[in-house]
């Protein structure tokens, strides 16, 4: 077995599995989530069970976000070489 079969096996257990519980999966089902969010639209209240979202990512640093401007223009002229036909 690959890791990337191992890994899709994973993520597509059951919400209410152990092992999904134990790889960090809230237990929670999409139907459930629904239901919660209805019940905390008709009372405005948070439900008492849906599970409390997770730490934000931290702000970027100007060195990843020079990274990323020097990767989107890298792609941008890449996305032009081909167009150009320049690259097949």
């Amino acid at each position: 077995m690959t890791w990337r079969r191992f890994k899709v096996l994973l993520k597509h257990l059951p919400a209410d599995s152990a092992t999904a519980r134990a790889v960090g999966q809230s237990g929670h089902t999409t139907t459930d989530l629904l239901i919660m969010d209805v019940w905390s639209a008709l009372t405005g209240k948070p439900h008492p069970a849906r599970p409390k979202p997770s730490a934000q990512r931290p702000a970027s640093s100007p060195e990843r976000e020079a990274r990323l401007a020097d990767a989107r223009r890298r792609a941008a002229a890449r996305q032009a070489a081909i167009v150009a036909g320049q690259i097949a």
